[in-house]
């Protein structure tokens, strides 16, 4: 019911939509008539532009499902399940949901915008990016890259929905939920920044950049922190949601 509630509702239809036009307009300076513009090319340019990045990254993801514990506590529904399902049962299916519809809201935004752009522009001429991944379109594999961009930024959508969802343990009010990873990301990317700290433990560049040399290296730099954050962001939310229902 959770999975129904978090990817097939109206919700997460008009997330990707706005996913879309967000990125859309940000690629709107990388046209240029004079040169030689691809699909590649102007993705590269909608999610690396810094207006678009927090809210494609930040707000987005929680938008489908972050706040659907806080709704629950809206309308005192979180007891009705819990007696059912038990503790561990509802807090890992609501966490899961929102992690799974963060990832998919923007790997479908960036697919949806490849879609779309494609009809307007060749797919692929030259090589404009130097991430990691580029190694696959110097082999002529310009699917398989763009499958790894979207599973690669997917990975930041579950960062924020899961930490939204943990948020909503404590502060059980929609605003704040989508206000609070953001307030947080800032100024944990400010602390990691910090000269000494190793590039796959900065907050900024695990979210919006690429490490390492190779495909499977990015990814894996991406993939194991991501699921480190995630699994101290469930525990919180566990944790708090056991304290909860006991109080009640």
């Amino acid at each position: 019911m959770d999975l129904i509630r978090a990817m097939i509702s109206v919700r997460f239809v008009w997330t990707v939509l706005f996913i879309f036009v967000v990125m859309e307009i940000s690629s709107y300076g990388y046209i240029d008539p004079r040169a030689h513009v691809d699909v590649f090319y102007l993705l590269g340019g909608a999610i690396g532009a810094s207006g678009s990045s927090i809210f494609l990254f930040c707000i987005a993801p929680i938008l489908p499902f972050g706040t659907a514990f806080a709704t629950d506590v809206e309308d005192k529904a979180y007891p009705f399940w819990i007696v059912r399902t038990g503790i561990a049962g509802y807090s890992s299916s609501k966490f899961v949901a929102a992690a799974l519809s963060g990832f998919l809201s923007i790997a479908a935004g960036i697919g949806l915008f490849t879609l779309i752009m494609s009809f307007f522009f060749p797919f692929f001429i030259q090589i404009n990016s130097g991430n990691p991944y580029v190694v696959l379109l110097e082999h002529n594999q310009p699917g398989a890259y763009l499958v790894l961009i979207m599973i690669h930024f997917g990975l930041s959508g579950t960062l924020f929905a899961g930490g939204a969802m943990a948020v909503s343990a404590y502060i059980p009010n929609k605003f704040s939920v989508v206000a609070i990873p953001v307030v947080v990301f800032w100024v944990l990317m400010r602390v990691t920044s910090i000269p000494g700290i190793p590039e796959i433990l900065q907050i900024g560049i695990i979210v919006q950049a690429f490490t390492g040399t190779t495909p499977w290296a990015a990814m894996l730099n991406k993939l194991v922190p991501t699921l480190l954050i995630l699994i101290a962001l469930f525990g919180l939310f566990l944790t708090k949601t056991r304290r909860r229902m006991l109080n009640t």
